[in-house]
């Protein structure tokens, strides 16, 4: 497949058939940040994985079966295709461009296009699981070795790897750059294929960091390499895994922050903190939207969309919280109830005697 000339900027809508878990849904993008939720399985990272592929594949003028087959660590496109469902297809917009993908039974995977051509940057896509510590030869392996990692993982080492932008270039960042370094107590440095956290403390490789400053540390320098600019996009998988709570405030500061400056993220998160700090740090001027995943065993994944946090319908995770709240007050009154039942059986032996 080519698409050369072909141009995007950010994504606007993007329409899923048969793909996956999903039957047929629609999603109209925020220039902000877009925030996936729901149970397991429900297919928040797929959809964060296709997005990627696809903008991935227009940024390079690379084949899109070649994306979704690194993307998702299948031997055959086939295996995308919904169960039970003969082909499976995907189409994202970007302003007036759009992309049509198409999935056949034996895999072969075709695309059309149409509207107008705009401007379009290199995709930025935080897997769940740290690399910043695993980076030594772990490009140079992948490209030589059959690994179960896909591409997202030696993407973001790449991204992470090109050196920093000078002074004047990351000016606009250097707020961002500031607090992140205020967090991290120190900041970051290449050498070769390695990273390392300088501080006060001196130099120290990022496999003695711990996991949840490596979030930050990651962040850092894709800010402080320009990898992270206005008009570019990010996909964040899972960005409270081994993230201690009292800094994740911090990271959607951040995150906010990044989407002011133009940045349109993408999120996929099971955490409550993560969801109700974007609501709280939030303005009316920012672009927030959320987006419910819900498994249904006919129509496959529906979506249902939400302009604030209260709005999110269904919410397994606000279920949850207010189940452990329910449960924990029923604990406290339990044990209450059980000690004045003690005292007067206590009071009953003594009078007695």
């Amino acid at each position: 497949m080519s698409h050369r000339d072909l141009k995007y900027g950010h994504l606007t809508s993007f329409s899923i058939s048969n793909f996956t878990t999903f039957g047929d849904v629609e999603f109209t993008w925020a220039a902000g940040i877009n925030v996936l939720v729901g149970e397991n399985a429900t297919g928040k990272t797929h959809v964060l994985k296709a997005l990627y592929a696809l903008h991935k594949s227009v940024f390079e003028n690379s084949s899109v079966a070649d994306r979704l087959r690194g993307c998702f660590q299948v031997s055959n496109n086939s295996s995308l295709i919904r169960s039970g469902m003969m082909s499976s297809s995907l189409a994202a917009s970007w302003g007036g461009e759009r992309l049509g993908v198409t999935v056949a039974p034996n895999g072969n995977v075709g695309w059309s296009s149409s509207g107008n051509q705009v401007d379009v940057s290199k995709p930025v896509f935080i897997p769940a699981k740290d690399m910043l510590a695993h980076s030594a030869g772990f490009v140079s392996l992948v490209s030589s070795r059959n690994l179960s990692f896909d591409e997202t993982y030696s993407d973001v080492i790449l991204a992470a790897m090109a050196p920093a932008l000078n002074e004047v270039a990351r000016q606009s960042s250097e707020e961002l750059l500031q607090l992140l370094a205020l967090n991290i107590r120190g900041r970051v440095e290449v050498e070769a294929d390695r990273f390392y956290h300088v501080s006060e403390l001196g130099r120290l490789e990022m496999s003695l960091i711990a996991e949840g400053w490596r979030k930050l540390a990651l962040l850092y320098q894709l800010i402080a390499n320009g990898s992270l600019l206005p008009g570019t996009v990010l996909f964040w998988d899972e960005p409270e895994t081994n993230l201690n709570p009292a800094l994740m405030d911090e990271v959607v500061l951040v995150l906010l922050k990044l989407s002011r400056m133009g940045v349109q993220i993408f999120l996929a998160t099971h955490s409550y903190i993560i969801l109700r700090e974007i609501e709280v740090q939030s303005s009316p001027t920012d672009e927030v939207r959320f987006f419910a995943l819900d498994s249904t065993a006919e129509h496959g994944t529906k979506v249902n969309v939400a302009a604030t946090y209260l709005d999110i319908r269904p919410n397994p995770i606000e279920r949850q919280y207010a189940s452990l709240y329910d449960r924990s007050i029923q604990k406290e009154i339990e044990a209450i109830d059980s000690a004045e039942d003690r005292g007067v059986s206590s009071g009953r032996a003594i009078e007695k005697d």
